[in-house]
């Protein structure tokens, strides 16, 4: 989080940035699809009592940013790796992927502004750990009803998380 917070823009960057913190202000419908969830958690952030609105709107994406690879996919390959007797593969290889990932243009690229991409990013991990973790250690209607909810919260979202929960439904 604190390195994407000195890399941050400080202000509206160029892009949907703009047109999102306007909307965020407003309470407005951007461009389609809407991208409804988004919104209404950027607005939370906006009552930030920090710097001006745009910087505290790209909070939110800094967030989401650090939630992949910290929580996420460390704790993805964690729970993967757990039955692995090798403290290598078992705690220093999900460390070293989840710093990679940190550093990647990509997510350097997306979380120093308001964009949806980090989120978007964010329930798509969470749904493949729910996906992973359903098949590999509890197969339970519960976890199946989560990962149902986020299909539909991640459609507010963008609709690249459309397809990528079709394929992990079917």
């Amino acid at each position: 989080f604190g390195i994407y917070l000195t890399i941050t823009s400080p202000s509206v960057y160029f892009g949907d940035s703009g047109e999102l913190i306007s909307m965020v202000y407003n309470l407005g419908i951007p461009h389609p699809t809407g991208f409804s969830l988004y919104i209404l958690l950027a607005k939370i952030f906006s009552y930030i009592p920090l710097a001006n609105i745009a910087f505290r709107i790209n909070i939110l994406s800094i967030l989401f940013a650090s939630l992949i690879p910290v929580m996420l996919i460390f704790i993805f390959y964690i729970s993967f790796f757990k039955k692995k007797e090798n403290k290598f593969i078992k705690l220093v290889l999900p460390s070293f992927v989840a710093f990679i990932f940190i550093f990647s243009y990509t997510i350097l690229s997306q979380s120093s502004a308001a964009r949806i991409y980090t989120l978007n990013g964010f329930l798509c991990a969470l749904s493949l750990f729910l996906f992973f973790y359903y098949f590999e250690y509890k197969k339970e209607n519960k976890i199946l009803n989560l990962l149902a909810y986020l299909t539909g919260l991640g459609t507010g979202v963008h609709l690249s998380f459309v397809l990528f929960s079709f394929i992990l439904w079917i």
